[in-house]
């Protein structure tokens, strides 16, 4: 999205501002560079049954794990599938809500129509 004059992202509706690392006041005189962690938005597919997943995290390594891990004992819908999971597509944002915002659009009619073209047909 664009940003406008003052700040706000164009489109937004609630006029979420784009936030980026700012230097900050650390100890006597040193200025430091604010870290922001980049959060990923992933689509994992399951060897077996082909099935799509998508989710957002801060660590992509760690969270393909956690979903491939057979020793979790649990009831969601990366377990109800047998099989592994294999990450076939991801993106980096700045900020968790930007990750949450795409997701949820993934997760929408016409992001699932978008993710069924371009890797149901891809086993």
């Amino acid at each position: 999205m664009r940003e406008s004059e003052n700040g706000y992202k164009e489109g937004c509706t609630r006029g979420a501002k784009q936030f980026k690392a700012r230097p900050f006041l650390k100890g006597p005189g040193f200025f430091v560079e604010a870290f922001l962690m980049p959060y990923y938005i992933y689509i994992l597919r399951n060897e077996e049954s082909g099935a799509l997943y998508t989710g957002h995290t801060s660590d992509l390594d760690k969270r393909l794990a956690r979903h491939n891990d057979k020793s979790r004992i649990t009831k969601r819908y990366t377990k109800k599938h047998e099989g592994n999971w294999e990450l076939v597509h991801s993106e980096e944002y700045e900020t968790r809500s930007e990750a949450m915002q795409r997701e949820s659009f993934l997760k929408s009619g016409q992001g699932r129509k978008w993710i069924n073209i371009k890797f149901k047909g891809t086993r």
